[in-house]
């Protein structure tokens, strides 16, 4: 990171730290978003191209628990509550697929994604 980058962070988290001392600042990962081998019809990505983009979800979570456990925040990683309902699953999936008329909801959760998976993970963090 520049020296540029980590003291414009800096600032951020020493502003937050001012003006909320007491607040508890969390910050919630990014599911995978593809179960491979699953069941996608004909059409669609191949294995290798899902269990890239797999990969990038477990790259992005990773430097984001970094940088927030620097910070002194908390990282909520809900993997684990999304696997089984990721695209190309059995169950119902919490994350929208490629939809060309909502391409800014694409590959991002959806609204069962909000309200099962990422919801019961905040809930129980405040108890």
């Amino acid at each position: 990171m520049s020296r540029c980058c980590a003291l414009a962070r800096w600032w951020r988290v020493h502003r937050l730290r001012a003006n909320a001392p007491n607040a508890q600042v969390v910050v919630v990962g990014y599911p995978r978003l593809y179960t491979i081998g699953g069941t996608c019809g004909i059409f669609g990505l191949s294995d290798t191209e899902r269990t890239a983009l797999n990969s990038l979800a477990d790259t992005l979570d990773s430097v984001l628990a970094d940088q927030v456990t620097r910070a002194g925040f908390t990282f909520l990683d809900p993997r684990a509550a999304f696997d089984p309902h990721t695209i190309c699953s059995l169950a119902e999936t919490w994350v929208t697929s490629l939809e060309l008329d909502k391409i800014n909801e694409s590959y991002h959760p959806n609204q069962a994604g909000h309200r099962q998976g990422y919801l019961p993970l905040v809930t129980a963090l405040a108890g």
